[in-house]
């Protein structure tokens, strides 16, 4: 239930601010790894830590700067 909520205020997050879209990527963590384990070996420790530097270099590679500057630019120019 709790896990249901997190993602419920994850998404209406995004719902009321869309320009978030462009600087957060998900990691599919949640098959392999439990978010309340705070016994997590530290072989699970290394590997999660290993899937969020992935994901990272991954986002980063393929973000474009320039674009999100214009979307936060035209935010402002609406307030």
């Amino acid at each position: 239930m709790i896990g249901t909520m997190r993602h419920i205020f994850d998404f209406d997050f995004i719902l009321r601010h869309p320009d978030y879209q462009f600087i957060i990527c998900s990691i599919d963590a949640d098959s392999q790894y439990n978010w309340l384990d705070f016994n997590m070996s530290d072989e699970n420790k290394k590997s999660l830590f290993l899937l969020g530097a992935q994901k990272a270099i991954k986002f980063l590679e393929g973000f474009d700067w320039e674009g999100y500057k214009k979307i936060r630019e035209n935010l402002i120019t609406k307030e």
